[in-house]
């Protein structure tokens, strides 16, 4: 979060990021009690406001900080790969024991 706050892109982009990050955060903090759902919305929000945003795009590009926002969607759709496949054989191996 550091990095988008001492950025030089576009204050709105810059605040949107921020706005972003800081949701996602508590999503992730609350995944124990909501489930992956909110991640997975504010995944969702956080590509559709960049999408909306060409130029803002082209400035995160410049920065290099685009390579590590889609590093970070990567990261979080695989963990919620992992996470959806272990609760699929979770409960498959629950059924299997009953």
């Amino acid at each position: 979060m550091e990095q988008v706050i001492s950025t030089s892109i576009d204050t709105d982009v810059r605040l949107l990021l921020i706005t972003h990050l800081q949701k996602m955060l508590e999503a992730v903090q609350r995944v124990r009690l909501g489930g992956r759902a909110a991640i997975e919305e504010e995944l969702d929000a956080v590509i559709g406001s960049l999408t909306r945003r060409p130029e803002g795009v082209a400035e995160l590009r410049s920065t290099g900080l685009l390579d590590k926002i889609k590093a970070w969607a990567d990261a979080l759709n695989a963990i919620l790969a992992v996470g959806s496949g272990s609760a699929q054989l979770g409960q498959t191996v629950m059924r299997a024991l009953e």
